[in-house]
């Protein structure tokens, strides 16, 4: 008994010790992280000081340029973060003016940083190409940097590449590093791609660019573009996408993407397209095409949708009767319901229950 008292003593002490130790962590831990707040703010106003006086001297006279940028580059080999320098440039940028020499200096310290940080670990290079896109360094050297980067085999450089490239507005050179991302062995994130290119505010001049050599991209590329299209598309290159609609060689994924984006492009010519397809033989061309018709509402679109809301493939059946009842006319509904199909009543009776609850959603 006095040997089973002593062992439950020995484990009250044990536990006592564990809970100071980990008591005396966690003051540690908010004590340092108290003190690297307070450290990264005087850094950061020092910076933010050292900044402001190199800008007041290039703009009291603009032949300093060069040597504020030698200065600065000597600088950053002594003090200073890439994080911190963002917060502050971040800070100046909003604080800046048209005219006051604060974007050309800017050009000129990412041009230091870039010959300071640029042969860096893969993590570093990525965070320098999308600061030069966050900031739209659209210079020689800048542009120069991100395509040297782009020869690797890297997802995460070649993402933020084409993503900073498409910030800068250049439709040509975002072609270029689109051609780059073509060439490689890996596969890009496909949302990415889409989402660069929405962000591209030289639309035009990109599809310009890139439309000739479009058809001989890989066909996950071509679908990310295809996706970043909508209801402001060039008629020039929707009409392109609809004559290789035609094509029965067509890639089946960019036929897909092409059926989706008529949801958003409409004109007369688009619905044939689309009418044809929602009575083809494979399902997942008749199930797109279906959904993509509830943007179309006329006779004949409810003519086609009513024909295959029996489909014996659901998910033919299911965007049929959504876009059905989306956009037909009461008696097109009741014609369906009064039916003698138990198939095409379920389906339809099931759309209505689900539109009342907002649950329109895609098969």
């Amino acid at each position: 008994m006095q040997i089973l008292q002593q062992n439950n003593l020995l484990i009250l002490y044990l536990c006592l010790f564990f809970c100071l130790c980990i008591g005396l962590f966690n003051c540690y831990e908010i004590m340092h992280r108290q003190y690297r707040r307070r450290s990264q703010k005087k850094r950061k106003e020092k910076w933010k000081l050292y900044f402001g006086q190199q800008l007041e001297l290039y703009r009291e006279n603009e032949k300093l340029r060069e040597e504020l940028g030698r200065q600065f580059r000597s600088r950053l080999h002594t003090s200073g973060t890439l994080l911190i320098l963002e917060q502050v440039w971040d800070e100046m940028q909003k604080e800046s003016k048209s005219g006051d020499g604060f974007r050309s200096m800017l050009e000129l310290w990412m041009h230091m940083v870039l010959r300071a940080y640029g042969d860096s670990e893969e993590t570093i290079q990525a965070y320098l190409i999308m600061l030069l896109g966050k900031y739209k360094i659209r210079t020689t050297q800048s542009i120069r940097f991100i395509f040297d980067m782009q020869r690797k085999e890297n997802i995460d450089i070649q993402s933020e590449a084409f993503h900073s490239i498409c910030r800068m507005n250049d439709g040509n050179y975002a072609r270029l590093s689109l051609l780059r991302i073509n060439r490689l062995e890996i596969e890009v994130n496909q949302k990415m791609i889409t989402d660069a290119v929405m962000e591209c505010q030289d639309k035009k001049g990109f599809f310009t660019a890139i439309l000739p050599e479009m058809k001989n991209l890989k066909s996950y590329i071509q679908v990310g573009i295809i996706s970043a299209l909508d209801e402001r598309a060039e008629e020039s290159v929707v009409r392109v996408l609809k004559q290789r609609m035609r094509d029965e060689k067509e890639d089946k994924e960019v036929r897909i993407a092409v059926l989706k984006l008529f949801a958003r492009y409409r004109d007369e010519e688009t619905l044939d397209i689309l009418l044809d397809y929602a009575a083809s033989g494979e399902w997942e061309y008749a199930a797109i095409a279906a959904k993509s018709l509830a943007r179309y509402p006329c006779r004949r679109t409810a003519k086609q949708l009513k024909a295959r809301v029996s489909d014996k493939n659901w998910h033919v059946r299911y965007n049929n009767a959504m876009s059905l009842v989306t956009m037909a006319q009461q008696e097109d509904i009741e014609e369906i319901l009064g039916g003698k199909d138990r198939y095409a009543r379920d389906i339809l009776q099931y759309a209505l229950d689900s539109r009342k609850e907002g649950a329109y959603g895609v098969a």
